[in-house]
């Protein structure tokens, strides 16, 4: 009579599929990546270009500044991914050079930005109509106010003293010296008017002019960033530089982080690998072990279980002999397995943390790869009386 003991490691198909879901994802993720890392860095470029042409003045200026502008905006992208590849050195000299390419491209790429919200405010000030003020306005015409009201007074003093003379006869020269003051007091009463007049014009026209400037400057203030700098209790110059920084911070850190996961981590071989590999890829297998037909009943559960057990430990031997490293997981699991079939341990997490003494994480790890060899079947039960 042959007895099959089927060691059935778990479907293949479905690990397989799982790492290649796995490797499908990554592989989106690194391509949508390099995508975003291309489209950040082409940004960042062309504002430090801009930034390098507007910090020199002559050609030869522009084009070092430029150059040092693109050296530095791709130190400081690259770098961090530079890292993985590198020893424990070369990456604190990569850190230290991304730092200080930090710096420059930040400065360079807020005082774009600042540039642009200057910008921004002339042309908001532009929408206000400009108030022409002649230069009548500006200059002084005539005599002022001032004058002519001490001639005024004067020329009606004269006229006071005219008319309280008393004269016998005709007093033809002081009628024609009275006539004289008289209309002199008209003309400069009319002088006085005109005056008034001109200097209330020059006022409304300077008034005009100082609404007209108010206005415009009111309008090369952001509207949302002054009414936050209100809440905030700042000025809005603070607040447009500071709302710059964090716009360049978002970009260049977006290209940093995207750059890094561009690129795929370099694989390095590792024990864990080698077990796991190794378990994934067991073939099922069947034990034939003969039994007599004729044994006695008190011998027959013990020769059979015997028989399992030396089988078992053949084909785990086996198994692990195609490798040279042999894992502390693979001889707790052929640990548990001899504990099972000799009927010492029943296979669950608790049987096993008390059997090891081990944490219930590396139960359930060493209960994972006892399933992946041996498969779901339970401790031997020995054979029924007959």
């Amino acid at each position: 009579m042959k007895n099959n003991i089927e060691l059935d490691a778990p479907a293949s198909d479905l690990s397989d599929t799982g790492k290649v879901a796995a490797d499908k994802t990554l592989r989106v993720v690194q391509r949508f990546s390099l995508a975003m890392a291309l489209f950040t860095s082409s940004i960042s470029l062309g504002i430090s270009v801009f930034a390098g042409l507007q910090r020199a003045d002559s050609i030869e200026e522009q084009v070092w500044s430029v150059a040092t502008s693109v050296v530095a905006v791709l130190c400081m992208h690259l770098s961090l991914m530079l890292c993985r590849f590198v020893s424990r050195g070369a990456r604190c000299a990569l850190v230290a050079l991304w730092l200080l390419a930090t710096v420059v491209v930040l400065r360079g790429q807020v005082d774009v930005l600042s540039s642009a919200n200057m910008h921004a405010a002339d042309k908001r000030a532009q929408t206000v109509p400009l108030v022409a003020v002649p230069p009548v306005v500006t200059e002084t015409v005539g005599r002022g106010l001032t004058a002519i009201t001490k001639d005024i007074a004067k020329v009606s003093i004269d006229l006071a003293h005219v008319e309280a003379r008393r004269c016998v006869s005709e007093c033809r020269d002081v009628r024609i010296r009275k006539v004289e003051l008289s209309a002199a007091l008209a003309a400069l009463n009319a002088e006085a008017t005109e005056a008034k007049r001109r200097a209330t014009e020059q006022d409304w026209l300077r008034d005009q002019a100082s609404r007209a400037e108010a206005l415009r400057e009111s309008r090369r203030a952001n509207p949302a960033t002054s009414m936050f700098a209100y809440w905030l209790g700042t000025t809005e110059t603070r607040l447009d530089l500071l709302l710059n920084f964090v716009c360049v911070l978002v970009l260049e850190g977006a290209a940093c982080a995207a750059w890094y996961f561009a690129i795929p981590k370099p694989v390095r071989s590792s024990r864990v690998a080698v077990v796991c590999d190794r378990n994934t890829t067991v073939p099922q297998r069947e034990a034939v072990a003969s039994i007599p037909e004729a044994t006695p009943v008190s011998r027959a559960g013990p020769s059979a279980t015997h028989v399992a057990t030396v089988a078992e430990d053949e084909i785990f031997e086996n198994d692990a002999g195609g490798s040279s490293i042999v894992s502390d997981d693979d001889l707790l699991v052929k640990k548990i397995r001899e504990a099972v079939v000799a009927g010492r341990l029943r296979r669950n997490l608790v049987s096993i943390r008390k059997f090891l003494g081990c944490a219930q994480s590396d139960a359930i790890r060493l209960n994972r790869l006892y399933i992946a060899r041996f498969g779901k079947a339970g401790s031997p039960r020995p054979a029924p009386i007959s």
